[in-house]
């Protein structure tokens, strides 16, 4: 491949091409042509196909095959019951004033006639030692439960059932 032409020249004397000139005579000069040798690729035979058996690969993978078609089947299932407790209103709610024994009208005495009334009625009353404790009160409370006696306290009307008569004792 041509790098550079041929050239010719007038140089000064004692210069070959190019450089500082010596003397006042010129001279011809001839520059060859440069040349370069490089390699380059071409195309010995033009492209062809060329059929070439490639063998299957397999791959074993699992899968879901329909076998049937979906059906419905119908299964009895027992009905199950249980018992629910149900609230009903019996009655308005309402108030009521009761006469009940308080800290004026309670002594030892008749607190000691409460505890035997309710140990002869079949109730336990603890220690009979004529304090109003809390063996007592359950015992009260018990008792008016069974005789459908309004609770939450000792009432005159409880104290009269177990037959104690109210009115001598706070006279006395």
């Amino acid at each position: 491949m041509k790098v550079s032409d041929a050239m010719v020249s007038w140089n000064p004397a004692g210069t070959a091409g190019e450089g500082k000139a010596s003397g006042r005579t010129y001279c011809l000069s001839s520059v060859p042509a440069k040349y370069k040798t490089i390699t380059k690729r071409v195309i010995d035979q033009p492209a062809t196909v060329k059929k070439v058996a490639v063998p299957a690969t397999y791959k074993n993978i699992r899968m879901h095959k329909l076998v049937s078609k979906a059906t419905e089947k119908r299964i009895p299932v027992p009905a199950r019951h249980k018992i629910v407790p149900k609230h009903t209103k019996v009655s308005a709610a309402r108030q009521d004033w009761r006469p009940v024994l308080c800290e004026t009208n309670t002594t030892r005495d008749l607190v000691l006639q409460i505890q035997n009334g309710l140990k002869k009625a079949g109730f336990d009353p603890g220690t009979i030692d004529g304090v109003l404790g809390r063996d007592t009160m359950s015992a009260a409370d018990a008792y008016q439960r069974k005789n459908n006696l309004p609770t939450g306290g000792l009432t005159i009307q409880t104290i009269e059932k177990l037959g104690i008569r109210i009115g001598d004792e706070v006279k006395g």
